[in-house]
């Protein structure tokens, strides 16, 4: 198949792949807001951890990549997230968030650092859980 109809076939394989390695995670300190991780492929960590490491071995100090970055890669989505929760200004209304532009969470991630471990925790564990799976099922995954 060519041409735009094919464009929508790749788009919708490609979000229903994505759809069966997501899951929905409270955390503790925001039990009002359901956050929805992606559990990374093996590719998806290796590129990541990749990038991370070169950007630390030419940066130093707060210029250094921490854990917040696998919680801002692998987060695609929340619910119950407010205007009020994000900046105190007493807006309840709801946020949307916004897959493609992720510099408003990664704001007000950067400010909750004990979010950090809590949510790199359950990529990694969604990472080990879906990679187990995919042995237990004789698959072997695809290379990235």
């Amino acid at each position: 198949m060519t041409g735009p109809a094919a464009v929508s076939d790749v788009d919708r394989l490609l979000s229903e792949m994505e759809l069966r390695r997501s899951f929905v995670r409270k955390y503790d300190e925001y039990p009002d807001v359901e956050f929805k991780h992606v559990a990374p492929t093996r590719g998806d960590m290796l590129g990541l951890d990749q990038a991370i490491r070169r950007h630390n071995e030419q940066t130093t100090g707060a210029e250094r990549l921490p854990i917040i970055e696998y919680a801002v890669a692998f987060t695609i989505g929340w619910e119950g997230m407010t205007e009020h929760a994000l900046s105190g200004n007493g807006v309840a209304e709801p946020v949307e968030f916004d897959r493609h532009d992720k510099r408003l969470f990664r704001a007000w991630l950067a400010d909750r650092a004990e979010l950090w471990s809590p949510m790199f925790d359950a990529i990694l564990d969604a990472a080990a859980a879906r990679q187990s799976k995919l042995e237990a099922a004789g698959k072997k995954p695809a290379p990235g």
